[in-house]
Order: structure tokens, then sequence, then C-alpha cells
């Protein structure tokens, strides 16, 4: 089993609403270039999962986008800046499949 971790692409650092912060351009160029990465490595997830946040849904996007994935980003509860790392780990054991790809943020990751 391999579990890959990844942070959220830069953010613009400011909207109305935290959770409606979209990736800035060099944002979604590292979500790009990680992707690349993955597949260059030979590695491929059966699951991507994300937070509910924009910002994590447009990197795991990307990723999958670039590493022409047949799956889909899973949007779950629980792995946004303000829950706890403990509630984090629980969702990965509940969820993580043989590759897996979790879309973070700071402070869990």
């Amino acid at each position: 089993m391999h579990i890959i971790l990844m942070r959220h692409g830069e953010a613009v650092p400011f909207a109305p609403n935290d959770a409606d912060r979209t990736l800035t351009p060099k944002g979604k160029s590292q979500a790009m270039n990680t992707g690349s990465q993955l597949k260059r490595g030979g590695w491929s997830p059966e699951a991507v999962y994300c937070s509910t946040l924009i910002r994590a849904q447009q990197t795991a996007e990307l990723v999958i986008d670039v590493m022409r994935l047949d799956v889909i980003a899973n949007k779950v509860e629980g792995i946004t800046p303000e829950d706890d790392w403990v509630d984090a780990i629980t969702m990965i054991e509940n969820r993580a499949s043989n590759n897996s790809l979790f879309v973070f943020h700071q402070p869990i990751l």
C-alpha cells in the first residue's frame, strides 16, 4: 500500500470566505508539476481524496488531469485547517485503498 499526503498548491491570500480561496497561477503549476512527477515515477493512485475547500479540490483535479487518471476527487470532511489531525488519521485509515492520494492543508501536514 502506498499513500501520498499532499498539501494543496499556493492559494490566494484572501477571499470573503476562507473555504473559497482559489489556487494562484503558481499553485496550479505546483499541482501540475506534482502530478507530472508522480506519473514519471510510475505511481498511480486508485483513489484521490481532498477536503471540501476549493483550493484542495482544484489541486486534486489538476493532479488527476495531468496523470490522466480514471478517478474522481472524492471530497471528504474532517481535513480542513481547523480540523484535528487525529480525525485526519482516522479518515485515512478508513478510506485508504492500495494506492491513495490525499490533498490536505496546514497544519495537518
